[in-house]
């Protein structure tokens, strides 16, 4: 990485650059070259008007410190010098490039040119599953110092450090990947089609082609995946002694959790209904803990009795708390292992088979284009291809639209993408797991297909059960007019 590149942030008395009408109060400039930070600079400047109060209020900066400080026309030869021959960089890079270049003009500089790159844009497409891009967040999620959020030395700095780590993890990618993202590049922000060719180059040179870690199939890289089944073991003690030593493992690990005669009862009543195959109404109070008190009986019997046991909501929200939450401090209590599954509907996993094609078609929207780029890199990272996993602009949602899994999806041996297939998987997975989480809308329509996955199965817990009538109507009804 030889390209000289400067990092800038400003703090302005408002958002209004045409015409000068809001004028910078702060400027920080970070050098980056060969991977290293060579040089800061930060100064106040003088904006010869007042700052509003919500501005000092988000800033920290008042007229007091403005006031001895230089105006923008002195500084501006340093900061022309500073950007000769160097990209600017920022984070929402418009913002700051207007309001520069627009007080340059004022200082008689009319000719800046630079290349742009916006870390925000580069964020969105190296971590396609963040659930911020803001810097305060990015910065906290990276471990980077950031005392002064909207400060512009301590945000000029936090930039330079989060794009330096973009800049190494670029370097990681894939060749295949590297070249799909330069052929969407022209519609990016940034400018970054220099730096995605250069490390295209360097790849092509060394022979590189696939990193450590990847697969390359019909011109995408995927995350290598482990296609090997885990076999859970048998709990071979008594109920009773399960249930009294896991409430004590739940008592080390969660400092709040206290035990409840009325969770206890309901955990004995769901154990007894499952080992004796019999219906249990059960109306649970707010405070019972009811997840955990239909989870530990649940994973006893399925791993006890080896018979898969489903637990089926009424939102994909509360599948993935149930995934994200319950099941990992059950994992770690628990002194057998067991398979939990996950089970959504299909057109929250992206079919491989669609998505090649449109990688092909040629893109000019730019959130279609910063959606396909975050994909390519989310395929390196993720196991089971689900659209909940993703943040995705509003214009990129009518892409998935397009491209994820369907009845229309090719299946079976006709698609070349079969055995990557991600909604396959989820499913063979099902099929082989403990615990198998799904939601009341894909258990009514798996009851009504042709071909049944949960068939066999004879064990299913509603949670949220006052809302079965509404999803089986909804999912197994059907609607006509007399008129």
């Amino acid at each position: 990485m030889s390209k000289r590149y400067v990092v800038v942030d400003l703090e302005t008395t408002g958002n209004s650059w045409k015409d000068g009408k809001d004028k910078i109060t702060q400027i920080a400039a970070v050098v980056v070259e060969d991977g290293e930070i060579l040089e800061i600079f930060s100064s106040f400047i003088n904006p010869k008007r007042e700052i509003p109060p919500f501005i000092t209020e988000l800033t920290g900066i008042d007229e007091s410190m403005v006031k001895q400080a230089p105006l923008f026309q002195d500084v501006a030869p340093m900061v022309v010098e500073l950007l000769q021959g160097a990209a600017f960089v920022a984070h929402n890079v418009h913002f700051d490039w207007n309001f520069l270049t627009e007080e340059l003009r004022q200082a008689g500089y009319t000719e800046v040119h630079c290349p742009k790159v916006d870390t925000v844009e580069l964020a969105q497409i190296l971590l396609p599953t963040a659930d911020s891009y803001k810097l305060r967040d990015l910065a906290k999620q990276h471990e980077l110092e950031h005392d002064q959020p909207h400060r512009a030395d301590s945000d000029a700095l936090a930039t330079a450090e989060l794009f330096l780590q973009f800049l190494n993890e670029i370097e990681k990618l894939p060749l295949v990947t590297l070249q799909s993202l330069y052929e969407l590049s022209d519609v990016f922000q940034s400018d970054i089609a220099d730096v995605l060719s250069e490390n295209i180059l360097k790849k092509m040179m060394n022979g590189r082609k696939a990193a450590e870690g990847y697969e390359v199939y019909r011109n995408i890289a995927l995350r290598k995946r482990n296609y090997a089944l885990n076999l859970s073991e048998t709990c071979s003690s008594k109920f009773d002694a399960f249930l009294h030593k896991a409430i004590d493992n739940l008592k080390l690990n969660m400092p709040k959790f206290e035990k409840r005669e009325s969770q206890q009862i309901m955990m004995k009543e769901i154990y007894t209904a499952l080992r004796d195959s019999r219906f249990s109404l059960i109306e649970a109070g707010t405070g019972t803990g009811k997840t955990l008190a239909y989870l530990l009986p649940s994973i006893y019997f399925a791993t006890k009795k080896e018979e898969p046991v489903i637990i089926s909501t009424q939102t994909v929200q509360l599948q993935q708390q149930i995934l994200e939450k319950e099941i990992p401090l059950l994992q770690k209590i628990m002194p057998f292992s067991f398979e939990v599954a996950l089970l959504k509907g299909r057109k929250h996993y992206l079919c491989l088979h669609k998505f090649e094609y449109a990688l092909q078609e040629e893109e000019k929207n730019y959130d279609m284009a910063l959606t396909k780029a975050k994909i390519l890199v989310w395929l390196l990272q993720t196991e089971t291809g689900d659209r909940d996993e993703l943040n995705i602009p509003e214009g990129g949602k009518l892409l998935w639209n397009r491209i994820c899994s369907d009845v229309h999806s090719p299946g079976g041996m006709q698609s070349n993408w079969y055995s990557r297939c991600f909604y396959q998987r989820a499913k063979n997975k099902a099929l082989f797991a403990d615990i198998v989480i799904t939601n009341h809308a894909l258990l009514f329509q798996d009851f009504s297909s042709e071909e049944p996955l949960f068939a066999s199965c004879e064990h299913i817990i509603f949670d949220e059960a006052h809302h079965i009538e509404e999803a089986a109507s909804r999912t197994l009804g059907e609607q006509f007019s007399c008129m």
